[in-house]
């Protein structure tokens, strides 16, 4: 049987002292990288690190969001303060607390400012019109999505919108319900209206409210019932909705501000006008104010 050979003492002992020399760098390194956690730890939890909502901002707020609402309720989930600018969790906390905002899209990017403090720059939703609903001032973008309830805006800022309509939903949610079909319709048009900015009729006047439907009438989605308040004297009947007849289209919109430009020519400024009509189809009515 064959026998293992046994080491001799001579190379125990240089084996021994190898392994000595190996242990005690990886001994070493151990200890700084310890110490470097340690103290990267204690690092991370001084005050001067922690992020409080004061310092929790977003690039290029817009004049329509009212009272700091930018800020509102970020630094709750940034634990009210409890989070460090050097925590791994900061960037999606952030995130994350930005997209639960209505008025917030997308969130682009989240960076870290130190010492302690966070700048986010976010993709907002564009608000088109307030839907006026009893006293309250309902901010939409051109997705009937709610971007604000009790909307604090300067008159003359957006469009209204008034309507016989049911209730909104809260912020945060859209405007679905066969009961909205009247805001809806409302923000179709005004979508329109946008989409030919570049129209001549669109360069004199502005557009200050959408009316929809009769006091008092019932009324049902695409009735031929929208109304256009502008600066202008007169009030503009445009009718059908944007969208609401299939057989019609973009050309029907510039179609209507085709007669409504020829209507501001020959009255300028719809001087004496009570009514341009532009529900009929390829026509204009206009009536004058009557004389006394």
């Amino acid at each position: 049987m064959a026998r293992t050979a046994k080491p001799s003492d001579s190379t125990r002992a240089a084996w021994g002292a190898l392994s000595r020399g190996r242990i005690a760098p990886v001994i070493t390194l151990i200890a700084l990288m310890g110490l470097t956690v340690l103290l990267t730890r204690r690092a991370v939890d001084m005050p001067r690190y922690r992020v409080p909502a004061a310092t929790i901002t977003v690039a290029s707020v817009p004049s329509w969001l009212s009272g700091g609402a930018a800020e509102t309720g970020l630094d709750r989930a940034l634990l009210s303060g409890e989070c460090s600018v050097f925590d791994a969790n900061l960037p999606r906390l952030a995130a994350e607390a930005a997209s639960k905002k209505p008025w917030v899209r997308e969130v682009r990017t989240v960076q870290r400012v130190f010492p302690n403090a966070v700048e986010l720059e976010v993709e907002l939703r564009t608000p088109v019109a307030l839907l006026t609903s009893g006293n309250e001032r309902i901010m939409v973008d051109a997705e009937g999505f709610v971007i604000e309830r009790h909307a604090k805006v300067q008159a003359g800022v957006l469009p209204l919108v008034t309507a016989t309509a049911g209730a909104a939903p809260i912020a945060g949610g859209r405007l679905t319900l066969p009961q909205h079909a009247a805001w809806l319709e409302a923000i179709a048009l005004l979508n329109a209206l946008r989409s030919s900015g570049d129209h001549p009729a669109l360069e004199s006047l502005q557009v200050k409210e959408v009316r929809v439907g009769v006091a008092g009438t019932p009324r049902k989605a695409g009735d031929c019932d929208l109304v256009l308040i502008t600066d202008k004297p007169a009030r503009i009947v445009w009718g059908i909705a944007p969208g609401s007849d299939p057989t019609a289209g973009r050309a029907d919109t510039r179609a209507k501000l085709d007669a409504l430009r020829l209507a501001l020519v020959r009255f300028e400024g719809l001087v004496g006008v009570a009514e341009v009509n532009l529900s009929y189809p390829g026509g204009c009515d206009i009536r004058e104010v009557k004389a006394h």
